[in-house]
C-alpha cells in the first residue's frame, strides 16, 4: 500500500521524491541548531549562535555565513523580511550591562547589512524573545517582561525604533504571532508560585494598544511551548504541564481558542511509559486539520531522542515515531526543534553533537528513521479561563544607540554524515543524474557508488532489476518497455532515491 502511495505522490507531483537511509541526516559541523523557519522559495533559513544557513527546497545548502568578531552574541529567532532578506533578533547583549538584545540583518545572499542593540536607561533583566516582519521590510521586537512589563516595539527597515510600548502586564513573554494583518497575539506565562503556573494569552493591534487578555489555568506548573494561528481563525498553544512537586513527571497539553481566546477544547497528551520526562516543543498545523508535533524525551538519563507525531482532525493520535540516534558521535543530547508541513510532506529540524538535522518524512511518518516510539494518548483535560481586562501603556521606554559592526565569512567546514560514510557537500547539491528524459530506450543513471537499480511500471510492477556492484554509471535498456511512466528506484551506499522517467 505504502509504494503505491509513494508512486501516486510522483505521478501528481511530477518530480523525484528521495527517501534517506536509516540514519542519514544532514549535518553542518561546529554549529548548534537554535531555530529553522520555511522561505519564501520554500526553502528553509536556520541560525545557531551567530551564523545563518540557508537550504534550498531540496535541503540542499545555499550559503552559510557566521559573525566572527564576536563570540558572545548568540541569535534566538530569525524572519524573513518582504525584500526576501533576513532578520535575526538575539537576546543577548554583551555589550551593555542594561542591554537586552541586538538585531541583524542579512540580505537574501547572506550578507550582512546591519547590525543595531537594544538596552534600558537603568539595569534590567528584560531580553528581546520575538520578532514578527512588517510591511516595507519594518519589523516588530517584543521583549521578555520580567522588569516592568512586555515591551512591543517597532522599527524601520534598518533597525531605527519608531515607537515603543510598555504594558503593565505581569506575564513573562514567550512567543509572538501575527494573528491578522493588524493585529499580533502574545503568549506567554505568569508565575503565581512555585507550585503554579498559568499561561497567558493576549492580542494587541499593529499600533501596540491592547485588545483582551485571557489567561488559562489547571492548577499546575505550566510553560507555554508553541502557538499558532489556526485554518478555523482561532489559535493552539502548546503547552508543557506538570503536578506540582513532580518535577520530573512532565505531560504536554494542547489549548484550542477561538479568534477572542474562548477555549473550544484542551487535550493532555501524555504516557504511561516509565521515561524522565517528555516536551514536546513545536508544532504545525497539517492539511486535514490535525497537527505534526516535535519535541524531545529521555528513554534514560543518559539516552534522549527527538520525537514527533501525527494528530488527526479528530484529536486522535495517527502515529508516532523517533529518531533512532541523531548524533553522529552515538552522543546525547538530541534535541526537536521545529517543524514544517509542505504539500503532503513534512519536515524536522533538530539539533545533534554534530550540528544541524533536517529530515523530510511522507504524511505517514517514513522517510528517515522509521522507528515506533512509545506509547502517547490524548483524552480530555480541564483548563479554567479569565478574561482580564487590561490596557496600560507607557510608552518612551527603551533606548537605541548606534550601530555594532560585524565583519561576515564563510565557513567551509560543512559535513554531511550518513551512518559511517561522509557525503560531500557537491554531492549533495548536484545529485543523481538522469538522461535523457524523456527517453525513447537507452537511459544513463550516473551517481557515486550505484549498488542497485530497480524499475517499476505505474502499477508497482518491477520489470528490471540491475545490481551494478558500486558502479558511477549505469546504462537501462528500456527499448523493449511500452511507451508511459516508469520509476527509477536508485540505491547507492548512502541514499535511496525514487525517480519518475518517461518512456516515448
Amino acid at each position: 500500500m505504502r509504494k503505491y502511495f509513494i508512486l501516486l505522490i510522483l505521478i501528481l507531483t511530477g518530480s523525484s521524491l528521495t527517501f534517506a537511509q536509516e540514519t542519514y541526516y544532514k549535518s553542518l559541523s561546529n554549529i548548534w541548531l537554535y531555530n529553522a523557519i520555511g522561505t519564501y522559495d520554500n526553502g528553509f533559513a536556520c541560525i545557531d549562535w551567530n551564523a545563518i544557513i540557508k537550504l534550498d527546497s531540496n535541503s540542499q545548502l545555499q550559503f552559510y555565513r557566521k559573525l566572527n568578531n564576536d563570540s558572545n552574541i548568540t541569535f534566538d529567532n530569525i524572519i524573513q523580511s518582504t525584500d526576501s532578506g533576513f532578520i535575526i533578533e538575539s537576546s543577548n547583549n554583551p555589550f551593555n550591562a542594561n542591554g537586552i538584545g541586538s538585531v541583524v540583518k542579512f540580505d537574501k545572499t547572506g550578507m550582512q547589512l546591519w547590525t543595531k542593540r537594544f538596552y534600558y536607561p537603568s539595569t534590567s533583566s528584560n531580553e528581546l524573545k520575538g520578532i514578527v516582519c512588517s510591511e516595507n521590510d519594518q519589523f516588530y521586537l517584543i521583549s521578555g517582561g520580567c522588569a516592568g512589563g512586555p515591551v512591543l516595539i517597532k522599527c524601520n527597515k534598518t533597525g531605527d525604533i519608531l515607537w515603543q510600548k510598555r504594558s503593565n502586564l505581569s506575564m513573562a513573554v514567550m512567543k509572538i504571532i501575527r494573528f491578522s494583518g493588524d493585529k499580533f497575539l502574545i503568549g506567554g506565562d505568569m508565575s503565581v508560585n512555585d507550585n503554579l503556573q498559568k499561561i497567558c494569552l493576549t492580542l494587541v493591534d499593529t499600533s501596540g494598544n491592547f485588545i483582551w487578555m485571557k489567561e488559562y489555568d489547571n492548577n499546575s506548573v505550566n510553560w507555554l511551548n508553541g502557538l499558532i494561528k489556526t485554518k478555523d481563525k482561532g489559535c493552539s498553544m502548546l503547552i508543557n504541564t506538570r503536578d506540582s512537586g513532580a518535577a520530573t513527571l512532565s505531560n504536554n497539553a494542547i489549548i484550542h481558542t477561538d479568534s477572542t481566546g474562548e477555549i473550544l477544547w484542551s487535550r493532555i497528551i501524555y504516557t504511561t511509559e516509565t521515561i524522565c520526562n517528555n516536551y514536546m516543543t513545536n508544532f504545525a498545523e497539517t492539511n486535514d486539520g490535525g497537527y505534526l508535533i516535535d519535541g524531545t524525551f529521555n528513554i534514560t538519563s543518559q539516552i534522549q531522542r527527538v520525537l514527533y507525531m501525527k494528530i488527526d482532525q479528530q484529536k486522535n493520535i495517527e502515529w508516532t515515531r523517533y529518531f533512532g540516534n541523531m548524533g553522529y558521535n552515538n552522543y546525547p543530547p538530541n534535541e526537536a526543534r521545529n517543524v514544517f508541513t509542505k504539500s503532503n510532506n513534512y519536515f524536522v529540524f533538530a539539533a545533534n553533537c554534530d550540528g544541524l538535522a533536517c529530515a523530510k518524512l511522507d504524511k505517514n511518518g517514513y522517510g528517515f528513521c522509521n522507528f515506533d516510539t512509545i506509547d502517547f494518548k490524548i483524552a480530555d483535560t480541564t483548563y479554567s479561563m479569565v478574561n482580564f481586562p487590561l490596557s496600560s501603556y507607557t510608552t518612551n521606554y527603551l533606548y537605541e544607540p548606534g550601530n555594532l559592526l560585524f565583519n561576515t565569512s564563510d565557513i567551509s567546514a560543512v559535513d554531511y554524515c550518513s551512518s559511517t560514510n561522509a557525503i560531500t557537500e557537491n554531492e549533495i547539491k548536484n545529485g543523481p543524474n538522469y538522461y535523457p528524459n524523456p527517453t525513447t530506450g537507452n537511459l544513463t543513471v550516473e551517481a557515486e557508488n550505484i549498488k542497485q537499480i530497480e524499475v517499476t511500471d505505474m502499477l508497482g510492477k518491477i520489470i528490471k532489476v540491475i545490481n551494478a556492484g558500486s558502479q558511477n554509471k549505469v546504462l537501462i535498456d528500456l527499448t523493449e518497455a511500452s511507451k508511459g511512466i516508469y520509476f527509477i528506484k536508485l540505491s547507492t551506499d548512502k541514499t535511496i532515491e525514487v525517480k519518475k522517467i518517461i518512456k516515448e
